[in-house]
């Protein structure tokens, strides 16, 4: 991805073949000059490494709005009256794209003559040999077509005299100056809500649930207890987190399309850790028991819970499962919009996820309702509720 910038001018026809009416150079260009007349810019940060953007989300217009700074000095010796600056960018799937230019020096904007077919707009100013100026170039494009990456483009020209003809003017240009760019997704894009989309959606079902057992939320249960044959939840929950993480930095290319890969970790690391946890914080908040052995040898230390909180302890379990395999598909899908793999091949693997997701709420269901049943027999007379606890706390319930 090159982005070749030519500007031809003519003393015959006046005009730029290439970006009509933004040339940088008039009707005479400078065909020769002295030797200690120059017209070179440079950046004054290093150019050795791309600039990373993040960029902000214009929502009621679904662009994307990302801005980069430069710090720009005339190193030569004609004082120059404009400055061009172009972009040679490509989307997520290498097709070239113009975003819209507007650029500033501090508070003040300046007025930038932009070629819509071509992303180039050049800006009048005035910087004197040897001076510096800060701008600010802020670029807005559509969301969809992030992440970019591609080259800043910058040069500049100043008017200047012939060398042995001082009443003849003519324009003197710049070499062009590009600045490697990479612009982000979005931070705020709409997958990044999912997750809070899931947890309302699972915590809104327990609620449902909570509904119909009102009169036993308050009933005790025993104390959790993984397995791994039977904990198929977590376990799964657990695999993707891994999986995920492995292949994030392997595969994944750096600039992703559909989220950024330091959410695809925050993801794997928020659903592994609420789906360790579930189990714990109902411990943290039941209420030690002391149980005795058939054999009477030895008295051991259960907890006891309740409905209301084991209701909340599943929910969480499937919130991480499910969110865990959301991720994955997008992690499929960002495959797809970088074209490693056919869109054909995403239907079998997303119709693999939707069967596990299936699963995992129709096992978890299943299993908290033997779980309730089981704990929280309906009836149970006040006087006998101290002896109902002690049974419960031998029962402990497998974690999802």
């Amino acid at each position: 991805m090159q982005f070749v910038m030519s500007i031809v001018c003519s003393s015959m026809l006046g005009a730029s073949l290439i970006f009509p009416q933004l040339a940088l150079c008039n009707s005479h260009a400078c065909k020769k000059v002295a030797v200690s007349t120059t017209a070179v810019i440079t950046f004054v940060e290093s150019t050795s490494t791309p600039a990373v953007l993040v960029p902000k989300k214009i929502e009621e217009k679904g662009n994307a709005e990302f801005t980069i700074h430069l710090n720009i000095r005339n190193a030569g010796s004609v004082t120059l009256t404009r400055l061009c600056i172009g972009t040679a960018l490509s989307d997520y799937a290498d097709q070239r794209t113009h975003p819209y230019i507007k650029v500033s020096e501090g508070a003040a904007n300046l007025e930038l003559t932009q070629n819509a077919g071509t992303g180039f707009g050049c800006v009048p100013t005035k910087i004197n040999a040897g001076d510096l100026i800060s701008l600010d170039a802020k670029l807005t494009d559509s969301a969809d077509v992030l992440p970019m990456s591609g080259t800043l483009i910058v040069k500049g020209s100043g008017e200047t005299t012939e060398d042995g003809n001082s009443s003849q003017s003519c324009t003197l240009e710049t070499s062009a100056q590009t600045r490697g760019v990479a612009v982000l997704t979005v931070a705020n894009a709409r997958y990044a809500r999912a997750p809070l989309v899931l947890c309302v959606l699972v915590l809104l079902s327990a609620l449902i649930a909570a509904v119909f057992l009102q009169d036993r939320l308050s009933a005790p249960m025993g104390g959790p207890e993984w397995s791994f044959a039977t904990s198929f939840a977590t376990n799964l929950t657990f695999a993707g987190s891994v999986i995920t993480l492995l292949t994030t930095s392997a595969l994944v290319p750096e600039y992703t399309h559909l989220l950024t890969k330091q959410t695809y970790s925050a993801f794997c690391l928020l659903f592994a850790s609420v789906a360790a946890l579930a189990a714990p914080l109902y411990v943290c908040f039941s209420s030690p028991t002391a149980t005795t052995l058939e054999s009477g040898e030895r008295a051991e230390i259960q907890y006891v819970g309740t409905v209301g909180l084991f209701l909340v302890t599943a929910a969480l379990t499937v919130w991480a499962a499910l969110g865990q395999l959301f991720t994955i598909a997008l992690l499929f899908a960002e495959f797809v919009a970088k074209q490693y793999i056919a869109a054909s091949n995403v239907w079998v693997v997303n119709s693999v996820l939707l069967v596990a997701g299936f699963g995992v709420c129709t096992y978890c269901f299943r299993m908290a309702r033997f779980y309730i049943a089981l704990h929280a027999p309906v009836g149970v007379p006040r006087a006998e509720m101290t002896l109902a606890i002690r049974k419960s706390a031998q029962l402990r319930w497998r974690v999802f």
